[in-house]
């Protein structure tokens, strides 16, 4: 008897727990001068296809990762509280590119990124990072403008809401983010996608939500920034799938975020060379892994 009635209780506190809502905050403000301690690993992979009049002209393949962990620094803020500029002084570091161990970064490199227009501004040592080292900083860090569309925007929600919850993506906050990112002409409609509370657990031993997140986005007729003006999209699509633990202090700045993003881009236009209109095609398949933790210095 006395065990059937705990089994009860314990069963009708689980419901309450289960049905009871939360405020979920994705992001955190922070400080210029916040530290933290920081563990994290990415994996780029692109590849690009050029033809002209049919005639394969040029074809890339990028294919490299990264593991480091280091010591983070907010340098600026924006007035929300979200970094515009950041500094990463590198711990440890390993590094592959096609396969072969890649020296891109070592130990005490200081890597920093800050937001800028019309490209952020990556830099490693005080020097401009080339185009393999901005990749792989810009994978891993995030950087805001003033008023710029933020994951907060995207995925997050007003409500408060219970354990299995789910909400749909802002389907016009997705879009003004890609555009920020040199892709323009798509449209909300072809935008779909939800963010889920999964759970709530533990991230450092802090009560913490699980929030996965994930998105789609499809176009046609889009124009991207690094692609000639008279050559457009007709095939655009975007995947985003993103895992976030978030503590429930709403003060605290620790959290880990796991994320995979593609882009596959089918193109075509005209251009004109020696005087002749050459029928330019252009594919481009992309994606990117990303894990990062991040724990306040102490």
């Amino acid at each position: 008897m006395f065990t059937r009635a705990f089994l009860v209780l314990c069963l009708f506190i689980s419901t309450l727990t289960a049905a009871e809502l939360h405020e979920i905050r994705l992001l955190r403000p922070v400080k210029a001068g916040d530290r933290f301690d920081v563990s994290a690993k990415v994996a780029y992979e692109d590849r690009m296809k050029t033809t002209f009049d049919g005639k394969e002209v040029e074809s890339n393949e990028t294919i490299m990762a990264c593991r480091m962990t280091g010591a983070l620094t907010v340098v600026a803020v924006t007035k929300k509280g979200l970094p515009s500029a950041l500094k990463l002084k590198v711990k440890t570091v390993e590094c592959i590119h096609a396969g072969q161990r890649a020296d891109f970064f070592k130990e005490g490199d200081e890597l920093s990124l800050r937001r800028d227009e019309p490209e952020n501004e990556s830099q490693v040592n005080g020097e401009a990072a080339d185009d393999l080292q901005a990749q792989i900083i810009e994978s891993l860090l995030n950087v805001q403008a003033e008023d710029e569309v933020s994951d907060e925007d995207i995925f997050g929600t007003k409500d408060k809401v219970a354990v299995g919850a789910v909400w749909p993506v802002n389907a016009k906050a997705a879009v003004s983010s890609l555009e920020r990112s040199g892709v323009s002409g798509l449209d909300p409609k072809g935008v779909s996608g939800h963010a889920k509370l999964v759970t709530l657990g533990e991230f450092e031993k802090q009560p913490a939500f699980f929030v996965h997140m994930d998105a789609k986005i499809d176009g046609k007729g889009v124009t991207l920034a690094n692609l000639p003006e008279n050559v457009k999209g007709k095939k655009f699509h975007s995947e985003y799938n993103i895992e976030m633990e978030v503590p429930v202090d709403p003060v605290s700045t620790a959290g880990r975020t796991k994320g995979m993003a593609k882009m596959e881009v089918e193109a075509e236009g005209t251009e004109e060379f020696d005087g002749k209109k050459i029928a330019v095609a252009v594919k481009i398949d992309r994606r990117v892994a990303s894990e990062i933790t991040a724990m306040p210095a102490k």
